[in-house]
């Protein structure tokens, strides 16, 4: 069955249409038609009125979806034949649109942020084959890239912030929450996004009859924030003290928690491979990170602390004797290359504060995990090298000044023998010359308390290194073989059997 032409119900729609208006007008005779028939005749053509849009369905289809005229805001366009670009984004419908659903942030409205950019395709489309004019598709082109251009940074911030603010919203302890919520100070998690279902798998993006890879040019922009967030992480570090490196693992923990959820949905590079890159390992034989620790700890934890034996622990001299270590201030960034926000950025900064003023068990065994072997044993063979030529030079010169100033041979007197204030006194006395010598005896002092907490160092490093090796050995366990031994030998069936028969007869 075919369908009537164009021409054929033009024809019908007119004659009728013609013999409507005759019967309607005044003087006219209606016996030829009665009533009913008028009545069939008027509901043909109010009916016939889509069938030219049905029958050319495909053309009304697109004249429906044609969304040009939203962006053909002014004549003004026509004045200047395009010498210039006359509207500034704000000022165009597609923007206005996609920068209210960044701005926003609604989750329902994540779906719907690349529809806008369709109103460019519909516009470069009249522009080129209903008026044909060149300039007005050049401005709808620069345009489009410049929104596009925009709505990619936008959106990669937004989608770093969201990921960063999860990966430290999950790593945030449990007991900090319930402290801070104690205080009607309720740290929330970020909101629900559609992020990885509705934009970050988008390979495909027409934009004026190109192909664009989203998901390609957001995985740049996270791995650009990553990178920058590493950088400022141990930038932070190496502005510091040796304190510093609880706050360091955390941060590079965040980051990696980070990478890890990003790289569910994007191709993004290996996060190992961003740090080392971060950490200068790839144009040094060092990382900034081991650097930064061998300096601290040969200018200023040996130097300006003292060891606690109850607390175990490294705590700042009252009366340093060396200079203070003079360090840089590092750059301020925002908050997302942090933590990612600023109320997170003070929850962390409470919980790494809590670690600053002393260097003990938890700094040490962070040193363990960031250094590893490699990075132990550069600095552990310098700290040697180091403790050898304070032994064999440094202190024995000191102590060499020091016997000179000393008598050769001291003998109590009899009569102080058995008084202990006589025999202070006597010996307050004898070693009068070396008590003169205030800077000798001071440096002499200092040379032995860099020696002692060198060595306490390194005993210490070496139980943390071994508790770090029995972790791993207990989580490697079960992989190579390795399973707990049972302490209660297995019972067999038969003993069972004869122990219960021999307590049921008894």
């Amino acid at each position: 069955m075919v369908g009537p032409s164009s021409s054929q119900l033009y024809l019908v729609r007119a004659m009728i249409e013609l013999m409507l208006e005759q019967f309607s007008g005044k003087g006219s005779s209606r016996k030829d038609l009665d009533a009913n028939t008028l009545q069939i005749l008027d509901t043909f053509l109010k009916q016939s009125f889509y069938w030219p849009y049905l029958l050319d369905f495909s053309g009304t289809l697109v004249k429906c979806c044609d969304l040009s005229q939203l962006w053909y805001r002014e004549f003004f366009l026509e004045i200047t034949n395009g010498a210039r670009i006359q509207f500034p984004i704000e000022m165009s419908l597609p923007w206005i649109l996609t920068d209210h659903i960044l701005k926003t942030q609604h989750a329902g409205f994540i779906e719907c942020l690349l529809y806008p950019l369709d109103l460019y395709n519909d516009a470069a489309q009249c522009a080129l084959n209903r008026f044909k004019r060149r300039f007005l598709y050049d401005e709808i082109e620069a345009e489009a890239n410049l929104v596009f251009d925009q709505l990619v940074y936008k959106l990669s911030d937004q989608i770093f912030r969201h990921y960063k603010q999860t990966a430290a919203s999950v790593l945030l302890e449990k007991r900090f929450r319930a402290e801070a919520q104690r205080v009607e100070r309720k740290e929330a998690y970020p909101g629900p996004a559609r992020y990885s279902a509705a934009l970050l798998k988008q390979k495909h993006v027409q934009l004026l009859g190109r192909n664009v890879d989203l998901s390609l040019l957001l995985a740049q922009r996270m791995n650009k924030a990553v990178f920058k967030s590493l950088e400022y992480a141990l930038q932070r570090f190496t502005s510091g003290d040796l304190t510093g490196i609880v706050e360091l693992e955390l941060g590079l923990e965040c980051n990696r928690l980070c990478h890890r959820m990003l790289s569910e949905h994007l191709k993004l590079d290996d996060f190992d491979s961003l740090l080392e890159e971060a950490n200068g390992k790839v144009v040094s034989p060092m990382a900034k990170s081991t650097v930064h620790i061998f300096w601290e700890i040969r200018y200023d934890l040996v130097k300006n602390y003292c060891y606690n034996d109850a607390t175990c622990r490294f705590v700042p001299s009252k009366m340093p004797l060396e200079e203070v270590v003079q360090r840089a201030v590092p750059e301020t960034v925002e908050p997302l290359y942090m933590w990612g926000s600023k109320s997170l950025n003070s929850c962390w900064e409470a919980i790494c504060r809590l670690y600053r003023g002393f260097f003990g068990t938890p700094h040490l065994r962070a040193m363990c995990r960031i250094l590893g072997y490699q990075g132990l044993f550069v600095i552990t063979t310098e700290l040697q090298k180091i403790l050898k030529l304070l032994l064999t030079q440094t202190l024995h010169l000191y102590v060499t000044d020091l016997q000179k100033l000393m008598p050769m041979n001291i003998s109590v007197p009899v009569n102080c023998q058995n008084n202990s204030q006589m025999i202070f006194a006597f010996y307050l006395q004898q070693l009068k010359p070396m008590r003169y010598e205030t800077n000798l005896r001071m440096r002499t002092h200092q040379c032995l308390r860099e020696v002692g907490n060198m060595m306490l160092l390194m005993m210490h490093l070496e139980k943390c290194l071994t508790m770090e090796d029995l972790a791993d050995m207990f989580h490697a366990g079960p992989f190579i073989g390795q399973f707990p031994q049972i302490l209660i030998p297995p019972i067999s069936p038969k003993e069972g059997i004869l122990t219960f028969t021999k307590h049921k007869i008894t």
